[in-house]
């Protein structure tokens, strides 16, 4: 039996600041002490257990006192350099209606999570939980007294509302979310009191509590609020009331309407458990969040968190808007769209917009990865070339990944394929380094050895019918790297002889044409977790999404992978390691996935591991100079937000 962390612990986190003062001009890296990070000025008063905004609301008879509202074990969290102050507002900014969620990195907190350096798990709503040997019964004891953030008890049955009434509902679900499957059977759930639940599944599935921490950025992930939810269900209201509901709300059918008010990110009046709550829906001007009166952590003097009373978001559409105003100081902490091409100019006014740069540890295997559709219908001929291994080895060694390197990372950034970034278990150096060298004489031998050896006056290779060989690359501007990196590999691919259109997308409109499976090949990223977050390690998202449709309905729609291919064994392959009790098999399964898919270039990597840059205010306190990012972590989220605060 484990209690209390994770199989497989291997810590790992390698730091960047002392490199980036090595590695760049004093001038530009000088000063990295933060301006304003001494201590908090005057006495702090301890005896003040909640922010005034509440106490004035108890005063006033429309809250209960704190010691009714914080469960009888609150989680304790020590501050990551001080104790904070109550009050104000941070001001943060989003970019577009595909980024409302955005604020979701400042209320994640999921039963379980990763520590700050994402090396390990550990409790947050579940005070405790326990794991057996096979890795298959997880057994979670709640914090007594936990309450949603409307004052309704949170308990044993909201987890039993999700999963039978949610999860297994097949109205809603006909195909229950793989990560909560193991060995083809969904999850099983039982309630062993009022504060403890357990989980069963019908093989192992040792990556369970990873799973349950990376989804927490929906909530809670496995528990719902059963009190509102229940009057838009049909087992437990009358189904001609919900349709009545759905028709004046303009919506076709109850799922529609349950899946509206069940939406943590749009609907203000679902009941949460994150340290904010969000007040309007995004998409609009201004998003506000208003401080959850029955959060349930305290500072170590008992004070109850968070310190800061609201978050504003900022609709910001442009990117290059964002970083102005970043460097303006009208932006307290920004960590989700900013680059590492933006430093020079951000340090160049961090005096001026009183804010300070801050260079946190990339999960990136690739910043920016080109994505051959292999599933690409539109024109046979060029969903060919992207499922030919060869063709798409020229391609990659047609790249001068040092020159992008210079160009776009100051040099701080690693050439590498996408594989698992170097503190991963699953890591390997020969794979990290396939197909990489940049070689264009190898690779105009390759395209003529394909039978690619005619061109046309402009240079252009012809397919056999004499057609020249072109295609779109697609990227999405909410990342404008990714966009003028394209521009460059374009140039690179011209000289080989290939032909290829760079194209901007808004980036809810990238994500409807990918999962349409509108792209020959998509610029994107890749993360570096093998473990979670690992869409990037078969073709079925991003990367050849008409096969990801295939598989996530269950050969229902999407484009089946041809028989006996190489893709339908790495998905056995997947659930057959994801079913190892063994942290060590699993992790032998994956490293056998990440090397197929380096082998065969299911995606070509260029710079990856670079620093992730952000700002952060010099009157926001409590955020730390260093720490790994990535969306996993759901940063700022594993800084703890809810223990920042603004110095009065």
């Amino acid at each position: 039996m484990i209690t209390g962390a994770i199989p497989g612990h291997r810590p790992g986190v390698f730091h960047v600041a002392a490199l980036l003062l090595l590695c760049l001009p004093v001038a530009v890296f000088a000063g990295a002490e933060a301006e304003g990070a001494a201590a908090t000025t005057g006495v702090l008063d301890t005896s003040i257990k909640e922010s005034p905004m509440l106490s004035d609301m108890v005063e006033a008879g429309k809250l209960p006192p704190l010691a009714e509202r914080l469960p009888n074990e609150p989680l304790v969290l020590e501050p990551n350099i001080e104790p904070g102050q109550y009050g104000g507002t941070l001001r943060a900014v989003y970019g577009g209606p595909a980024e409302g969620h955005t604020y979701a990195r400042y209320v994640v907190d999921p039963l379980v999570r990763f520590t700050v350096d994402g090396s390990d798990i550990v409790t947050n709503l579940a005070k405790s939980f326990e794991i057996t040997d096979d890795a298959r019964v997880y057994t979670f004891y709640l914090r007594e007294g936990l309450k949603w953030s409307d004052g309704a008890p949170h308990t044993a049955d909201d987890f039993l509302f999700y999963a039978n009434d949610i999860y297994l509902n097949k109205e809603l679900n006909p195909s229950p979310f793989r990560w909560f499957t193991s060995g083809g059977e969904p999850m099983k759930m039982e309630k062993l009191g009022d504060y403890a639940i357990r989980v069963t599944f019908a093989e192992p599935y040792t990556l369970f509590l990873r799973q349950l921490a990376f989804r927490g950025r929906h909530s809670s992930a496995i528990a719902a609020p059963a009190h509102y939810l229940k009057q838009f269900h049909p087992t437990y209201t009358d189904k001609a009331t919900i349709d009545r509901m759905a028709s004046q709300e303009g919506l076709d059918a109850w799922t529609d309407l349950f899946e509206d008010r069940n939406d943590y990110w749009y609907n203000s009046e679902r009941p949460g458990t994150g340290a904010w709550l969000i007040l309007t829906e995004p998409g609009e001007q201004l998003i506000s969040l208003e401080r959850n009166p029955y959060y349930w952590k305290v500072d170590p003097a008992g004070r109850q968190l968070p310190y800061i009373d609201k978050v504003e978001m900022q609709l910001v559409e442009d990117y290059e808007l964002i970083v102005i105003k970043a460097a303006n100081g009208e932006i307290d902490l920004e960590f989700n769209v900013l680059g590492l091409e933006d430093y020079t100019f951000l340090k160049e006014n961090e005096k001026k917009g009183d804010y300070r740069v801050l260079t946190y540890d990339g999960d990136r295997a690739a910043h920016v990865a080109f994505w051959p559709n292999m599933s690409y219908q539109n024109d046979p001929r060029l969903g060919e070339l992207m499922s030919n291994s060869r063709f798409k080895e020229a391609l990659s060694l047609g790249i001068d990944r040092d020159e992008l390197n210079e160009l776009f990372y100051y040099g701080l950034g690693v050439p590498r394929s996408i594989t698992a970034i170097d503190s991963e278990p699953t890591y390997e150096e020969d794979v990290a380094r396939m197909h990489i060298e940049y070689n264009p004489e190898k690779a105009n031998r390759i395209l003529d050895e394909l039978g690619f050896d005619k061109r046309n006056a402009r240079g252009i290779r012809l397919f056999p019918d004499g057609e020249p060989i072109s295609f779109v690359m697609d990227w999405a501007t909410s990342w404008p790297v990714h966009g003028k990196v394209a521009e460059v590999v374009s140039d690179y691919w011209r000289d080989l002889g290939i032909d290829t259109v760079v194209k901007a997308h808004e980036r809810s409109v990238f994500y409807e044409l990918s999962y349409s499976n509108s792209f020959a090949m998509s610029v994107f990223q890749s993360p570096g977790t093998s473990l979670v977050n690992n869409w990037w390690i078969i073709p079925w998202y991003h990367n050849s999404n008409g096969y990801g449709v295939w598989h996530r309905t269950g050969g229902e729609e999407g484009v089946a992978p041809p028989e006996g291919s190489l893709v339908r064994k790495a998905i056995d392959l997947y659930y057959e390691a994801m079913a190892e009790p063994d942290f060590d098999d699993m992790v032998a399964g994956i490293k056998q996935l990440l090397r197929w898919k380096n082998e065969n270039l299911w995606g070509i990597g260029t710079v990856g591991m670079q620093p992730k840059v952000g700002v952060a205010s010099n009157r926001l306190g409590n955020v730390p100079e260093n720490s790994p990012s990535g969306w996993h972590l759901v940063t700022p989220s594993n800084t703890r937000p809810e223990q920042y605060f603004i110095r009065q």
